[in-house]
């Protein structure tokens, strides 16, 4: 307000304290902090003169409070990120439990394994696995995994069937299914998805030799739920490629048998773009996880007990858009592993299994280590 002298820019004023523009003005009548001698009183009247120099005493109101919509484009920005993060950690995490629980068709080709019901524990992750007899050309496999990793907990399941059919003496071709559904919550956020996979493989045995090959190519869809902040939940999808291809021999010297292997693993999840509960529109963004490993194990049996151990060298690289690259990085590198274990089996035909391992040489920023307890059945 001004006496009866000076002028005032209430446009200005407005701007000052956030505001956008001036929508009601009044009281001419000289008196300060009131209206014609009424304290306190605002009366708009119209009076004086232009909102960008009011004289004489006035009152005015501003209106279109700019720095709430700032505040709310801030918040818009915060909350795509965590939708983002989670989405990228979710998709690797999931990336790497369904290479890790693709189930082994050697067994096919070279007449080993056998039906089994196993539940392993380690510190920190988990197994459980089912599969039905591999001699048969039909089969099924169950699988489940679980982790905590930097303070997030996973939970993973793997269902497959398929079936396939003598080209030759040596080569099988086949197809299979696998469903599985995976959930990530870092206490915060949390994402669950549930999909599919379907597609070829090609089994191929070297003749009078023991070599054996394994090949599958999948695609498949997910549908997922995300709470990023855990008040709302939105939901996508995610197109899904699985490519795997494995190698291992078979050496005996002595009563000692070696197995070597090579396994070459990739696999992609394109997830698409939405709308979420904020109003926000999350981008379409995409993760993918390769991994080589070469191994060496061995089994030795010792009186009524079968010692086993092993040493693989990994290499994994990951990758994806925005925020999914950067995360990435812990999935990244290269590390070894080693294992010894042994097991017992029991005139019941029940297997008792154990196993120390270590997981994580020569790689500061992965380790993993523990006991492996077993209990199986064949049937």
């Amino acid at each position: 307000a001004a006496n009866t002298g000076g002028t005032y820019n209430a446009v200005e004023a407005c701007e000052s304290v956030g505001y956008a523009s001036v929508t009601n003005q009044g009281g001419t009548c000289g008196d300060v902090c009131g209206y014609c001698g009424n304290a306190g009183q605002e009366t708009y009247d119209g009076g004086g003169g232009s909102v960008t120099s009011l004289s004489n005493t006035v009152h005015w109101e501003c209106s279109d409070f700019v720095q709430e919509e700032e505040e709310e484009e801030s918040r818009k920005v915060d909350t795509t990120k965590a939708a983002q993060e989670a989405r990228a950690r979710f998709g690797l995490n999931r990336a790497s439990s369904l290479l890790s629980n693709q189930p082994d068709l050697i067994p096919f080709l070279s007449g080993g394994g056998g039906a089994r019901l196993n539940a392993d524990v380690t510190r920190g992750f988990g197994t459980l696995d089912f599969a039905s007899n591999p001699d048969k050309p039909v089969w099924a496999t169950l699988s489940a995994s679980w982790s905590d990793i930097d303070g997030a907990e996973g939970t993973y399941a793997l269902g497959a069937a398929g079936a396939h059919f003598p080209v030759t003496s040596n080569i099988f071709l086949g197809g299979m299914l696998q469903f599985d559904h995976s959930e990530w919550d870092n206490g915060v956020g949390s994402v669950k998805g549930t999909g599919w996979f379907v597609g070829p493989y090609l089994l191929v045995r070297a003749p009078n030799q023991p070599l054996y090959f394994d090949l599958r190519v999948l695609a498949g869809q997910s549908d997922n739920r995300v709470s990023p902040l855990g008040t709302y939940t939105d939901s996508f999808s995610s197109d899904r490629v699985l490519a795997r291809a494995k190698l291992a021999g078979e050496l005996q010297y002595g009563n000692v048998t070696y197995m070597p292997n090579l396994i070459l693993s990739h696999t992609t999840d394109d997830q698409s773009s939405y709308i979420d509960g904020n109003t926000n529109f999350i981008p379409s963004q995409d993760v993918w996880l390769t991994q080589f490993s070469i191994g060496l194990d061995f089994s030795v049996p010792y009186r009524e007990i079968l010692v086993f151990g092993g040493i693989a060298g990994i290499i994994s690289d990951a990758g994806g858009d925005g925020l999914a690259q950067a995360i990435a990085s812990t999935y990244e590198g290269a590390r070894g592993a080693v294992r010894l274990g042994f097991s017992h089996q029991f005139a019941s035909g029940i297997r008792l299994q154990a196993e120390n391992f270590y997981d994580g040489l020569g790689q500061s920023r992965y380790e993993d280590f523990g006991l492996d307890v077993s209990l199986s059945s064949d049937f």
